[in-house]
């Protein structure tokens, strides 16, 4: 068996991802921050917005990011195209649902909080 290497470029690609999740979820709250104030189909963008800036920024590229310092030694690691583009939006996708719920009940902060409705 190959020896497995996960920090193959040093500490460049962890420190890298974890200021990328950071930024993309820092602005997926500032978004969700604006949709409170908003109403209408401008609350809708504002969520969609902060949806695919968490989905996106702040999960699926801290990964991507992160496996790119992973390296076997022996073998090529390659990438296919379609699978690693369904893999950028499956995130997205998903975190654009859960938001909505939780920021319509403006007097339950304390579910919003512990994560229920």
């Amino acid at each position: 068996m190959s020896p497995i290497d996960h920090f193959a470029y040093g500490l460049v690609t962890p420190v890298a991802s974890y200021i990328m999740s950071s930024i993309g979820s820092l602005l997926g709250l500032l978004l969700a921050a604006r949709a409170r104030g908003a109403q209408g189909g401008s609350r809708a963008l504002w969520l969609i917005g902060a949806a695919l800036s968490i989905g996106g920024p702040g999960i699926w590229v801290m990964h991507f990011i992160a496996m790119m310092g992973f390296d076997v030694r022996g073998t090529s690691i390659r990438l296919r195209v379609p699978l690693t583009v369904a893999s950028a939006l499956s995130p997205s996708c998903r975190r654009r649902r859960r938001p909505l719920p939780g920021l319509a009940a403006r007097q339950r902060h304390g579910a919003l909080l512990a994560g229920g409705r």
